[in-house]
């Protein structure tokens, strides 16, 4: 039985510690969003940097199991990877206090914090997969397949990590508990594995009060409170668990240097003996084969991220779909490259792995954007993506003529799936391949830790180099299509390389696509759109209904169309296959959309009530002070301006490319007097909190798709008050939908006078089942306006549509204030002077929610506060994003 658990111990460490990095790497974009916000360049970021520490550590890993007995290694590096995980915390409480960090540019900024923050954790965490690697090939008797299991156990350990962090441990917990809950489970296996009684002692204890110290009624039955790190509390139980885990980081160290000493002489004796066979050996062909495949993996994980948040938005559910598909076919991949090495003496053998993965790389392509030729021939015309069809497809069809239905996250789950499983596959198999071949090299050299810990370092350098290229560069230049062309092209060149004519007639058909996709000759625009491998341009110029613009940045993909209108033209901005505004081109004057309305309507009582108060104070007269998180088509702004002359308009938006977009192809001039601030709202808050004061602030960077959650917390509204000046407004617009306990027992009623339901068990079944379905939707907007109380006295929430509770996705603009705003929003349109606006034909005057729908609203919050340690504004959104195929 002992027997047994030894040689299962290496696979089952490979999956355990994989799990931990992945979950690290799942919070780290939460942890460090209060400093560099949310885009893809923070989670090419954090995967770079992760990617990076892990690279490092495979060296180093490498480098240690040929020093050290591995068993006795895996421990103390345990220990380790407990102390700096819980210092990640830490680090992220001061890091925004890093000197010039405020004048770096953006990415050069999410770098530094992310690097502070995550690279040593993710070093020592990396350290683990050469040293397990080692025990597993010692074992076996094939090494290919000890190599491709130990890949694929780690692998699945990175799926399930992935999976339960996004789908499960951020909606059930704060982040800082699901950091000490990791931080517990490295503590236990470190005192399992240590090898020391005081070592095992400790460890348990870590483990034991890092665990109770992530159970919230344990916690509250403490009477003394723990302290505050940054903005996210440490109870005194976990914090007597930081506290033990410098001790045992300490017994770790102390540990691996015995080891070292143990093993010195014998560590000697080897290296004296097989200098000369390693002068003469080199790893430099496989190291490259790693390079490659690992580089193309990680640039296909970006270019995944901008397609999925392209038609499906920016959220957790993407990412972790992205991460745990592509893990999950590159863990499958493994699998198979394991047992295809043992029959692979030679690189040049591995070329038909690199011409499967060229192949299915470029039919991504295929699936993201089909042919036009295709589309009219076999799919009527409608060359929609598949990775848009879970807003349209709710239900999955079965043999037999069945469906089940599907919730909004498995929806986006079975088209990431669809589109990019066998493409990782076939890039998974190759690693393994490697691998085992490095090993056979240097295995007459005693030195099999250093060939693994090698083309594990070199496949994380490509890994690293993928991931930053893509995300920071090659996207910006290329555009997607552009990057999937050009990996299908470098992974058929190395088959080629390897290989025989066969694979240069291959290699062929991706390099000519190249050419068609990059040359600006007409008739190759022309072709590659036809194809599908090439963006429409756009025409700003147009005066017909098409495309204006179109771009793809590190954060959007921008598309700007026009539609003639009685008025002119009315320009449309999308921004990833979802509409953020128009703009009716010389006309700022106009406003269409019904929460524009009120913010109108409340933006002229507020003028009024300024104008007054300044009148009676005798007092000089000044404009609104007016600030926008989120610049959109720049409607809004551009009404402020035009009906308030001299108002001051300030607008924080991330994306400059929105900013040009807006220049270029919605009318705004250069020369505006709006004054924009590129980069994340949050830090353009934390910087001006103290400096300056607006009398409306305008929060307009929100979806159902996609909400910057960092934007959404108390912490967050806490500095906008600051901002605001004693009579400022605070008005903000959220996506979601709201359907009251009335019309619940309504649509119950119906259903059952429908159904001709007789039975009262049945009768009340169904009313049941109808009141939790209603009570699944508003969550975020019942938890947003539960927050914002706690800093704003004065909160009032209004719908869009006619009758509040309707059940029905709309907008709701929610006002928030320090001061009572009765009579500002009192009978809004109804006022002679009021601006007046028109809901289907009828005049627009909008009513607060009363008493009853206010308390309804607070139900649905599932009493969640949003602070900047917890968060699921996904999950909260989840089933209205789902409702969006009912339209």
């Amino acid at each position: 039985m002992m027997g047994l658990v030894v040689r299962l111990l290496p696979y089952l460490l490979s999956f355990l510690s994989s799990l931990c990095i992945m979950i690290l790497e799942l919070v780290a974009s939460r942890l460090v969003a209060t400093h560099v916000g949310a885009s893809l360049s923070v989670w090419t970021s954090v995967i770079g940097i992760m990617l990076g520490g892990i690279c490092l550590g495979n060296v180093l890993g490498g480098r240690l199991a040929d020093r050290v007995e591995p068993s006795k290694a895996v421990g103390p590096l345990y220990a380790l990877g407990t102390f700096l995980t819980l210092s990640c915390l830490w680090m992220n409480a001061v890091v925004g206090l890093t000197p010039g960090l405020e004048s770096m540019p953006w990415n050069l900024r999410t770098v530094v914090v992310v690097t502070l923050d995550f690279l040593i954790p993710a070093t020592v965490l990396g350290m683990i997969g050469p040293v397990v690697a080692k025990m597993a090939v010692e074992q076996a008797k094939k090494a290919g397949s000890a190599i491709g299991d130990v890949y694929f156990f780690g692998a699945v350990g990175s799926i399930v990590g992935t999976f339960l962090a996004g789908f499960i441990l951020m909606y059930l917990a704060p982040i800082s508990t699901i950091v000490t809950i990791v931080a517990a489970a490295l503590a236990l296996l470190a005192a399992a594995l240590i090898g020391t009684p005081v070592g095992t002692v400790v460890g348990l204890l870590t483990a034991a009060l890092l665990g109770l110290g992530s159970i919230a009624p344990v916690v509250r039955m403490i009477p003394v409170s723990g302290i505050t790190l940054g903005s996210i509390p440490i109870n005194p139980l976990a914090l007597g668990g930081h506290i033990l885990s410098v001790a045992l980081a300490m017994i770790g160290v102390r540990r691996l240097l015995e080891a070292r000493r143990a093993s010195a002489v014998e560590a000697v004796t080897d290296v004296a003996g097989t200098e000369g066979s390693t002068s003469k050996t080199s790893l430099a062909d496989l190291a490259i084969l790693s390079f490659v495949a690992s580089l193309a993996f990680m640039s296909l994980e970006m270019v995944a991220g901008r397609l999925v948040t392209r038609h499906l938005g920016s959220s957790i559910y993407g990412w972790t779909s992205i991460i745990g598909v592509l893990l999950g076919g590159l863990s499958l991949g493994n699998l198979l490259g394991g047992k295809i090495a043992d029959s692979i003496q030679r690189e040049k053998q591995a070329s038909w792995l690199f011409l499967v993965a060229s192949v299915l790389t470029l039919s991504i392509l295929f699936l993201e954007t089909p042919p036009q030729w295709f589309a009219k021939k076999w799919m009527d015309g409608d060359s929609k993506a598949i990775l848009s069809l879970p807003i349209s497809h709710s239900k999955l069809p079965l043999p037999g003529g069945s469906e089940v239905h599907l919730q909004w996250p498995a929806r986006v789950l079975l088209a990431v799936f669809a589109v990019f499983f066998l493409p990782s596959v076939a890039m998974g198999t190759v690693s393994p391949v490697v691998a085992k071949l490095a090993v056979e090299r240097l295995r007459g050299s005693k030195r099999t830790g250093t060939a693994i810990g090698q083309v594990y370092a070199w496949g994380m350098v490509g890994s690293i180099l993928g991931t930053f290229l893509t995300g920071f560069v090659l996207i910006d230049t290329m555009g997607s299509k552009g990057v999937l062309l050009i990996l299908a092209a470098a992974l058929a060149f190395a088959a080629t390389s390897l290989g025989s004519v066969w694979h240069a007639a291959w290699a062929g058909i991706p390099l000519g696509l190249c050419v068609i996709a990059f040359l600006p000759a007409p008739w190759f625009q022309k072709q590659g759109l036809q194809w599908g491998i090439r963006e429409e341009v756009g025409n700003p110029a147009t005066t017909e209904d098409a495309l204006a613009y179109a771009d793809e940045s590190d954060y959007y993909y921008i598309k700007v169309t026009n539609e003639p209108d009685a008025e002119g033209q009315k320009r449309t901005l999308v921004l990833d296959n979802l509409i953020h505004g128009y703009f009716i081109l010389g006309h700022p004057e106009r406003l269409d959309y019904d929460y524009e309305h009120i913010y109108a309507l409340v933006a002229h009582r507020l003028a009024q009530a300024k104008k007054l108060e300044n009148e009676a104070s005798k007092s000089k007269s000044t404009p609104l002070n007016n600030l926008f998180l989120g610049g959109g088509a720049y409607t809004f702004q551009r009404y402020m301006q035009h009906t308030y002359p001299g108002a001051e308009v300030d607008v924080a938006e991330i994306d400059p490319a929105v900013t040009h977009a807006n220049h270029e192809a919605l009318g705004l001039p250069k020369d505006t007097t709006i004054k924009t601030t590129w980069g994340d709202a949050r830090q353009f808050v934390e910087r001006n909190q103290n400096n300056k004061q607006y009398d409306l602030v305008f929060g307009d960077a929100f979806n159902d798709f996609s909400v910057p959650w960092h934007l959404t917390t108390k912490q967050f509204n806490d500095k906008i008050a600051k901002m605001m000046s004693p009579n400022g407004i605070y008005m903000i617009n959220i996506i979601d939908a709201y359907e009251s306990d009335a019309t619940a027992k309504e649509k119950a009623r119906n259903k059952i006078a429908r159904d001709e339901i007789t039975g009262t068990e049945a009768k009340a079944e169904v009313e049941r089942e109808e009141q939790k379905r209603a009570l699944g939707y508003g969550g975020f907007l019942g938890a947003w306006v539960k927050t914002a109380k706690l800093t704003f006295p004065h909160v009032y929430i209004f719908g869009t549509d006619n009758t509040p509770g309707s059940g029905l996705r709309e907008t709701f603009v929610v006002v928030a204030s320090k001061q009572p705003l009765e009579e500002i929003i009192k009978g809004l349109g109804s006022k002679d002077d009021d601006p007046k606006f028109f809901q289907n034909d009828e005049l627009f005057e909008p009513k607060p929610f009363g008493t009853d729908d206010l308390k309804q609203v607070e139900t649905r919050s599932r009493g969640i506060i949003l602070t900047d340690d917890y968060a699921p504004v996904e999950n909260l959104l989840a089933p209205v994003a789902a409702t969006r195929g009912d339209d």
